[in-house]
């Protein structure tokens, strides 16, 4: 598909060819659509899929090609990890599994991999962590036990396991790449517009709505020389993850949103033989011997078993990235594997390359000021909960004040 083509089957959105763009100039203008949402990744996508099953009229646009690498939503698969004992996240992880019945059903695929959580700690502190999580999910569909490092190991060869260990059968991994396949496809199917080649340079909010200037943009990373689209709509949904704040800048209260470029890797050498859990491995403290940070992985099916670090990559412009390794964090990474992954070939490592987009406070960011509807800061961790934050996403951008949550409100 042409970078600047609608995709068969998507309904046309006409450009607002009307000059001007202060935020008076506007203020009784006519709409081109209900709810403009920028950015086509999990996010965006899951926003718009939710507003078009609600019959609003919705346009998407994106700067890149549907399958892109050069952001946060990119890859085969993500850990669904419901593993959380604080609120509002234990609320949103467990309406999250909803949604992605609701996705799998409506799209007629399966993009839920159930094949088991364990996460494994050392010391007092990361036994008192897993002990909370046990509470935490007790009486729900993901009612996770203790298991000893040797029964699990059993179950599991190709890992070893530190002291403590949580184990929840009803857990595993996101078909992620098919995911935003489904919601792609399942929003055009209900009528929403999506529009690729097309960055969003500039928003001028008032208070019937927003003008929002869009950009060609092209192949190499560049604003093209052609001409701008001007369009106006009641909402826009920002959901530029890196870019976010190259776009809100000036124009709406937000937290500070860092950008950091990590790196996993995949293992493709591997005891395929063996069973392949979602993982993570939590330090009990970031100074102990051989980690880092916290470690997630699981089984990519046709690439290998990934791995990565939570949260160390360096700060990055995201149209600016080197996509290269951190030596250290990539040999640390290995040197992890020799540890733990037994059924991995530690000198076969291929690295990755992706951004987190991380609030001071590690919060998401998840708020409405005006007219402007923004979802960032995911910092990694959000993909698993992509149908709960879209239903977020339309609820904030058609005005219900239940989808405000003070935690992730954008002046906390």
């Amino acid at each position: 598909m042409h970078a600047n083509a609608t995709k068969p089957g998507a309904h046309a959105v006409a450009a607002d060819a009307r000059p001007g763009s202060s935020s008076g100039e506007h203020a009784d203008a006519p709409t081109d659509v209900d709810v403009l949402v920028v950015g086509g990744g999990a996010m965006g996508l899951s926003t718009a899929w939710r507003l078009a099953r609600r019959g609003r009229t919705v346009r998407l646009v994106e700067q890149y090609e549907r399958g892109h690498h050069l952001g946060a939503s990119h890859g085969a698969t993500r850990n669904f990890n419901p593993f959380y004992t604080a609120e509002p996240y234990v609320s949103l992880v467990r309406r999250a599994y909803d949604g992605w019945r609701e996705l799998e059903a409506d799209a007629g695929t399966t993009l839920l991999d159930l094949v088991g959580l364990v996460s494994h700690a050392s010391g007092a502190d990361g036994g008192e962590f897993l002990d909370g999580v046990v509470r935490s999910v007790a009486g729900t569909s993901f009612a996770a036990e203790r298991w000893s490092p040797a029964d699990a190991a059993e179950r599991w060869p190709g890992l070893r396991f530190a002291e403590h260990v949580v184990v929840c059968e009803r857990a595993g991994r996101i078909r992620a790449a098919a995911a935003l396949g489904a919601l792609e496809d399942r929003a055009i199917a209900h009528g929403a517009s999506v529009t690729r080649g097309l960055r969003a340079v500039a928003l001028a909010p008032d208070e019937s709505g927003v003008t929002v200037e869009l950009a060609r943009w092209s192949t190499a990373g560049e604003i093209a020389d052609a001409p701008r689209e001007r369009v106006r709509t009641r909402t826009v949904v920002v959901a530029t993850a890196a870019w976010t704040r190259k776009l809100l800048d000036g124009v709406v209260r937000a937290p500070r949103l860092r950008v950091t470029q990590e790196t996993p890797v995949h293992f493709p050498e591997f005891d395929a033989a063996a069973a392949w859990p979602s993982f993570n491995r939590y330090p009990s403290d970031l100074v102990e011997e051989g980690l880092l940070a916290p470690v997630y992985g699981m089984l990519t099916p046709g690439e290998g078993i990934k791995v990565g670090w939570h949260l160390v990559g360096p700060a990055v412009d995201p149209d600016r990235r080197d996509f290269e390794p951190v030596r250290a964090h990539l040999d640390g990474i290995r040197e992890y594997a020799r540890r733990w992954l037994p059924g991995v070939d530690v000198e076969r490592a291929e690295p990755i390359s992706c951004t987190y987009t991380t609030a001071p406070d590690g919060r998401f960011v998840i708020g409405r000021e005006g007219r402007v509807v923004v979802l960032s800061g995911f910092a990694g961790e959000g993909f698993k909960f992509v149908p709960e934050i879209g239903r977020l996403g339309a609820d904030l951008a058609e005005g219900r004040e239940s989808a405000r949550i003070r935690e992730f409100a954008l002046d906390r």
